[in-house]
């Protein structure tokens, strides 16, 4: 029993870690060639499990259920409650931003996959928009069994997709060094390690215990990490460069990958693998995004969850990203880049401040001490702050 807890809390993580944001990495990565590329996502991927044992370390100073708001107004007062519900707000709706431009341009591309243009570009929205109403009307019992649908049809999608682009593979585009645009890669990489919101949930399933909780985080960080360096690997070795530099600056790489690799390995299979797979990726991380947020703001807003309040909590949680996305239908990787400014806010300084606080003004202690001290966080602090400079940069 205690295994099979210790692998559902690692699975929690895995399947909060991998999303739409796994489509975007080889295409941020272009220009750098597979090493480099490579060796800085396993730096992202440590500097998030460091602010992720940060976070564990807070959360068991308190009792059971705190959230991150909670746990920031309990270590840095009135100020640390609103940068995280601030924080949290804006990346939750950057997010969903993202997931509804990438699954309009999964519409909108059907002519590329059936021959002529069968959907309009909005379906997208609307498939997003019933898929939430549903969640919402059968509650999570069935968000739990959509969500296993979806990852395993993204785990399936994955195998097929490396399976048939590996003999595709050429050397010379996984060697070449010649870094166009390499620092723009790092906020994508660091919002494709995202999973932090959910540790006080694997906390509360694993009875508390500090060192099953370490082991699920590390765990159920591992399978990520190797899922996206295979993905980069097979991508950036079957698509020149060229190409995919040319799709980061079109910023839909949702419709515009399939559509170069039907036309590099005129392999309609591959391109509908593909296809697929993005589909489930942005419907796993839509799930688990717009279910946040909705409870996010029952609570943040006091709204009750009768019929009036749910439609009132849904309009909140759908309208404001759909008119962004209305205006800006091709933002898919500009509403991630805006997402890694919040991660960095949320997920990397405030759990920094957070322990910086309870640590060292309020002498707090519980069953769980973060590796590192001051210097590293100290350190830690300057590459989130990096992060954020990044994004805001001119690209």
């Amino acid at each position: 029993m205690t295994t099979n807890r210790l692998l559902g809390g690692a699975l929690l993580i895995t399947s909060t870690t991998i999303g739409a944001a796994m489509i975007a990495l080889p295409v941020s990565a272009a220009g750098i060639s597979f090493a480099p590329s490579a060796l800085l996502l396993c730096a992202c991927w440590v500097l998030m499990l460091y602010s992720a044992f940060l976070i564990l370390e807070v959360n068991l100073w308190f009792e059971e259920g705190v959230n991150m708001v909670t746990m920031a107004q309990n270590t840095l007062g009135k100020t640390g409650k609103s940068v995280a519900w601030t924080a949290y707000l804006l990346l939750l709706y950057s997010l969903m931003a993202a997931y509804l431009s990438g699954m309009n341009a999964i519409i909108e591309s059907s002519h590329f996959l059936m021959g002529q243009a069968v959907f309009p570009p909005w379906l997208g929205s609307l498939v997003l928009f019933s898929l939430f109403v549903f969640i919402i009307y059968l509650g999570t019992r069935t968000v739990d069994y959509l969500n296993r649908v979806f990852v395993s049809g993204l785990f399936i999608a994955y195998i097929i997709l490396v399976a048939s682009i590996a003999p595709h593979i050429d050397q010379n585009n996984l060697t070449h060094l010649y870094f166009n645009h390499w620092l723009y890669a790092i906020p994508i990489m660091i919002t494709s390690f995202g999973y932090h919101i959910v540790i006080p949930s694997v906390r509360n399933y694993l009875n508390h215990e500090p060192d099953k909780v370490v082991s699920a985080i590390g765990l159920g960080s591992i399978v990520p990490i190797i899922m996206y360096l295979g993905w980069m690997f097979i991508i950036l070795g079957a698509i020149p460069d060229t190409q995919l530099t040319a799709i980061w600056f079109k910023g839909q790489p949702a419709i515009d990958l399939p559509k170069t690799l039907d036309a590099l390995l005129n392999n309609s299979t591959i391109s509908a693998g593909a296809t697929t797979f993005t589909f489930f990726a942005i419907a796993t991380s839509f799930i688990g995004v717009s279910l946040s947020l909705f409870d996010f703001l029952c609570d943040g807003l006091h709204i009750s969850k009768t019929k009036l309040g749910r439609v009132a909590t849904a309009g909140l949680t759908f309208l404001p990203p759909l008119i962004f996305n209305l205006f800006h239908p091709n933002a898919f990787l500009e509403t991630l880049g805006y997402a890694s400014i919040f991660v960095a806010v949320l997920l990397g300084l405030l759990p920094i401040a957070m322990v910086w606080q309870g640590r060292y003004t309020q002498s707090l202690q519980g069953s769980y001490k973060a590796p590192g001290g001051k210097g590293t966080m100290i350190i830690a602090g300057v590459c989130f702050v990096a992060v954020i400079v990044l994004e805001i940069m001119p690209h």
